[in-house]
C-alpha cells in the first residue's frame, strides 16, 4: 500500500499543473520518508523542471511563490540536487519574487526565505528586510530572514540599515496602533538580539548609531505604546542587543557611540518610571557590567571618561546606584593614581607629578605589550583550532564541540579586550615571527646574548612599537630574534 501511495504522489509531482499540488505532493514524500528515494527517478526530474519554469514565470505570481518555496526546500533536503538547484535558481531570480506575506503557510514562507542558503542576488537584502518586518505569524520565518539578512549584509550596521526602512513605513490601524507596533518591533528585536548572538558578522562601523537611529524611527508615526508591560518588553530587548554589539566586540565598551540606544530607550520613559524598570533589568544589569569592565580597563589604562560614567548613570537608573557601583570599582583597584581615584569617587581630583605618572604609565605599557605579543599568538592558535579542529570534533563529538566553541568565543573577548587597551595606548606590533631583519641592537635582542658579526637575523618574537616623547615612534619591547646561518 505504501509503495502505491509513493508511486501516486510522485506522479502527481511529476504531472501536476500548479506548484501548489506539486507541493502538497512533495510535502506527502517527506511525511513518507521516501523523499530521497524518489529523488533518484526520472519523475522526479520531470517535476523538478517544472517547478523551476514555474520559478522563472512572472506572470504567476502565487505560482511563482510556491514553485521557489518548493525547490528551497529540495536544494536543502536533497543534497545531491543542492548544486543543481542553486545554479537554476539565479536566473529565475534576477527579478525578485512577490511579497512573502502572499503565502499563507508559514512553511513555504520560511523555505522561500532560505533562498539565501541556495543563491545570492543584489535584492536579497531588502527582501528578507521587508519580509522580517511584515511577517505576522511565525518566528521562525521571521528569524530565517534576519539570519539571511544578516548574511548577506556587509555587517550588522547594514542590517540595521536595510530594516530601518520597511519598519518606519509599517503602520497599523487597529485602536491602539503603538501598542501593535511595539509588538511587532518586540519580536524583531527578540529575533535580531538570538540571531546576532551566533553570528560571526562584525558590529561595523558606528553600529550603535546606526542602532538608535532605527529605534528612533519605530515609533515616528504610530507614538509609543500604551501598555508599561509591553513597552519594558520592548526596552529589554532592544537594551539586549546593545549588549551583543559589545559582546561581538568588546572593544566597543569603551566608546560612548556603542550605547547611544540607551538614551534613546530612557527617552520612553518618565524619570521614576526608567529608575524603577532599570533597577529590574535583565539586559540594563548587562550593560552595567559592561560599561563597569570598560571603565575598569581605561582606568588600569591611566584614562577617565565622563561619557562613559554618564551612560553608567543611565543604565543604573540613577546618580546614586552608579556611585555605589563606581565605589564597588574603586575597592577592586586599591592602587589606582589618586586623581583616578577621585575622579571615580566623584571628588574634585588635585593635580599630581606628571614624571609619577609618566612612570607609572610606562610600567603599565611594558607590561601591555607582552600581552600584546602573546594576544596576537592566541589568536592564531584560536584561529586554528576552528578552523582545523573545530569541525573534526563536531563531527566526532557533537557534545564536546559547544564547551569548544565557547572556550574560542571567550579567547575572542579576551583579545579584542586586549586590542582596546593598545590601541588606547598606542601600542603597536611590529614585525612577525620568521621575517628576516637585518640586526640592529637598538631593536633587536639575540636569542641565548649577543653574538659579535652577525649581521641577518630571523625574527622569534615580534616588537612592540609605542609613541615617542618627540613624536615618531619608540620600540617599547626589542624583538627577539635567532642568527641566520
Amino acid at each position: 500500500m505504501s509503495e502505491v501511495t509513493v508511486e501516486a504522489e510522485l506522479n502527481i509531482f511529476a504531472n501536476a499543473d500548479s506548484a501548489a499540488d506539486q507541493s502538497r505532493a512533495l510535502s506527502a514524500l517527506m511525511k513518507l520518508k521516501k523523499l530521497h528515494q524518489a529523488a533518484k527517478t526520472p519523475s522526479f526530474d520531470r517535476g523538478l523542471n517544472q517547478l523551476l519554469r514555474a520559478a522563472s514565470d512572472r506572470s504567476r505570481a502565487s505560482e511563482r511563490l510556491l514553485a521557489l518555496a518548493a525547490l528551497s526546500r529540495i536544494g536543502t533536503l536533497v543534497k545531491p540536487l543542492q548544486q543543481r538547484v542553486s545554479s537554476a535558481l539565479s536566473p529565475a531570480l534576477v527579478i525578485p519574487p512577490d511579497e512573502l506575506q502572499l503565502v499563507d503557510d508559514p512553511d513555504d514562507r520560511y523555505y522561500i526565505a532560505s533562498l539565501w542558503r541556495q543563491t545570492k542576488t543584489p535584492w536579497l537584502s531588502q527582501y528578507l528586510a521587508r519580509a522580517a518586518v511584515d511577517e505576522e505569524g511565525s518566528d521562525r520565518v521571521r528569524s530565517e530572514c534576519i539570519e539571511g539578512l544578516l548574511d548577506v549584509s556587509a555587517d550588522l550596521a547594514a542590517a540595521l540599515g536595510e530594516l530601518s526602512d520597511p519598519l518606519r513605513r509599517l503602520s497599523f490601524s487597529t485602536e491602539k496602533p503603538g501598542d501593535s507596533k511595539a509588538r511587532r518591533l518586540r519580536r524583531i528585536l527578540e529575533s535580531l538580539r538570538a540571531v546576532y548572538a551566533t553570528s560571526s558578522k562584525e558590529p561595523g562601523e558606528n553600529a550603535g548609531e546606526k542602532f538608535k537611529i532605527f529605534l528612533v524611527d519605530c515609533f515616528i508615526h504610530d507614538g509609543l505604546p500604551t501598555s508599561p508591560a509591553l513597552l519594558n518588553e520592548v526596552a529589554e530587548e532592544a537594551l539586549g542587543v546593545v549588549h551583543q554589539i559589545i559582546k561581538a566586540r568588546f572593544s566597543l565598551a569603551t566608546s560612548t557611540e556603542t550605547y547611544s540606544a540607551l538614551d534613546v530607550v530612557k527617552g520612553w520613559y518618565r524619570n521614576l518610571a526608567w529608575t524603577d524598570f532599570a533597577e529590574q533589568s535583565g539586559a540594563a544589569a548587562l550593560l552595567v557590567r559592561d560599561l563597569t569592565a570598560a571603565l575598569e580597563m581605561l582606568l588600569r589604562a591611566g584614562v577617565s571618561d565622563e561619557g562613559l560614567f554618564s551612560r553608567l548613570v543611565v543604565a543604573t537608573g540613577g546618580q546614586s546606584r552608579a556611585r555605589a557601583v563606581a565605589k564597588d570599582l574603586l575597592n577592586r583597584l586599591p592602587g589606582l593614581p589618586e586623581d583616578l581615584a577621585q575622579w571615580l569617587s566623584g571628588l574634585p581630583s588635585r593635580r599630581k607629578s606628571t614624571l609619577a605618572a609618566e612612570s607609572q604609565l610606562l610600567a603599565f605599557d611594558e607590561g601591555l605589550g607582552d600581552l600584546i605579543i602573546n594576544a596576537q599568538r592566541l589568536r592564531e592558535l584560536a584561529e586554528r583550532v576552528r578552523d582545523d579542529a573545530l569541525p573534526e570534533i563536531g563531527v566526532m563529538s557533537p557534545q564536546a564541540a559547544l564547551p569548544v566553541k565557547n572556550l574560542l568565543g571567550v579567547v575572542r573577548s579576551t583579545v579584542n579586550a586586549l586590542d582596546a587597551v593598545a590601541k588606547i595606548r598606542d601600542l603597536s606590533v611590529k614585525g612577525s615571527v620568521g621575517d628576516i631583519v637585518e640586526f640592529s641592537p637598538r631593536e633587536h635582542e639575540m636569542v641565548g646574548g649577543a653574538r659579535p658579526g652577525v649581521r641577518m637575523a630571523r625574527m622569534v618574537r615580534p616588537a612592540v612599537e609605542a609613541p615617542g616623547v618627540g613624536g615618531g615612534r619608540r620600540v617599547l619591547r626589542k624583538a627577539l630574534v635567532e642568527p641566520v646561518e
